[in-house]
């Protein structure tokens, strides 16, 4: 057998049995060493197996913990250390698997989907929920008898000949819409390419329209839990019209107790410059229930409002139309004069007249607050509101301290600042007259 140098010598040099040996022993030590280009090999080969096996398969988790599986928007190593980052931050959170391929993220531990969703969408990544996949014990299919078998097969035949009597013959291609790829929607893109860096912005379009549907859905679940709020015959979820207000403290009073003003539309025939001039509070609660969500307009007539572009459409009906103590304004005489009725009177139809038009008619109501002693009880409200088609169906007294923070005022005059008695007085409710 051929030998090394070393065991050349050594069989040369030593008798023969400490040769045997020594050679032995030389030949031991050279296999013993590694080589080192076949570790190099090795290594690689495992790092690239361990890149392209597919994420384990997650064994049944003990009960506090669970996992859950997201549609992520990923595009490159940048994208995938970002949402590591953001999910390994999150307490709760134990193990997160990232498949780049499939943009599927897996992640174990207690926490509740909605906050990861939460997380990923505020750091500007698309994230959906993928539904859980059912045991493969629940799916086994069922055994199906040899008489359905056999129905089922019977069907298909009929069906066949039904279509072959009436095609024409002729099987005309599908027509593809221009612009449209035959790629799979996970592959598009909107800019072409993926970014390089830490973090990639890029989603499908269809993947944001499904975000913005179900932020969409999350307000109007909102609306619907939320809570009602009264003061008084009003709420919060009815659509009420304010009309012929002086310093908007009434609807502010129900601004307040409803805690937002967004059903509330309040009105003034004052501009905002005569509004200033005339009270104190004036420009100050006008700037509180605009912060409340109310919608505020000035220069309004109820002779004309329902015709008046600024309140909106005409299919916008109202719950209720409010008129407090209308007053058609102060002169030299006095109230009991009969000169000073046909004015009042006349205003109260004309309100009444357009108040109908924007009143739903349904469950839509037109109260009118006013004094009932004389000589106010000859303006006769209840028989002016009869000649215009509506109904009393209740009159109920009014109180001043229900609604904190109104105060009634006189509206002109030098004193128009100032308030008036209210003495003995009530809420007259109207409804259209059902024929």
């Amino acid at each position: 057998p051929t030998h090394t140098p070393v065991s050349l010598y050594l069989s040369l040099s030593f008798p023969s049995k400490i040769s045997q040996f020594l050679l032995y022993s030389v030949m031991a030590t050279e296999e013993m060493k590694p080589d080192t280009k076949k570790l190099e090999q090795k290594q690689k080969q495992s790092s690239q197996m361990k890149e392209d096996l597919p994420p384990p398969t997650i064994p049944p988790l003990p009960l506090p913990y669970k996992s859950c599986s997201l549609k992520v928007s990923i595009h490159c190593e940048g994208c995938k250390k970002k949402v590591k980052k953001i999910l390994t931050s999150i307490e709760g959170v134990y193990i997160v698997y990232i498949d780049v391929k499939q943009h599927k993220v897996t992640v174990i531990g207690i926490v509740s989907p909605e906050i990861l969703l939460k997380k990923l969408i505020k750091a500007g990544k698309n994230a959906v929920l993928l539904p859980e996949i059912p045991d493969p014990v629940e799916n086994k299919p069922k055994p199906v008898d040899p008489k359905e078998k056999n129905k089922k097969k019977k069907k298909e035949e009929n069906l066949q000949r039904t279509d072959e009597a009436t095609s024409s013959g002729t099987d005309k291609p599908e027509k593809t819409e221009v612009g449209k790829s035959d790629k799979p929607e996970s592959e598009k893109n909107d800019a072409g390419e993926c970014c390089t860096g830490d973090g990639c912005e890029v989603a499908p379009v269809k993947e944001k329209k499904d975000v913005l549907k179900e932020k969409d859905s999350v307000k109007e679940k909102k609306k619907k839990k939320m809570k009602t709020k009264k003061l008084g015959e009003y709420n919060n979820k009815q659509k009420i019209l304010l009309v012929g207000e002086g310093d908007f403290s009434f609807s502010l009073s129900l601004a307040r107790a409803f805690g937002s003003a967004t059903n509330l539309t309040a009105t003034s025939l004052d501009t905002l410059e005569e509004l200033q001039l005339k009270y104190k509070n004036g420009k100050a609660n006008v700037e509180e229930l605009k912060t409340r969500g109310c919608t505020v307009v000035h220069g309004v007539n109820v002779h004309s409002m329902a015709k008046d572009r600024k309140l909106g459409q005409r299919s916008e009906l109202y719950d209720r139309i409010i008129f407090n103590f209308p007053h058609s304004g102060f002169g030299f005489g006095c109230e009991n004069q009969s000169y000073y009725i046909i004015l009042h009177q006349a205003l109260v139809r004309g309100f009444m007249k357009n108040a109908k038009k924007m009143v739903k008619d349904v469950g839509g109501e037109i109260h009118v607050t006013h004094k009932t002693a004389h000589p106010f009880n000859e303006w006769k409200i209840e028989t002016l509101a009869e000649e215009k088609g509506l109904c009393l169906i209740r009159e109920m007294e009014f109180n001043k301290f229900c609604f904190p923070g109104y105060s009634n005022k006189r509206g002109s005059g030098h004193r128009c600042d100032s308030s008036f008695p209210v003495g003995k007085s009530s809420t007259f409710m109207f409804q259209k007259r059902i024929l």
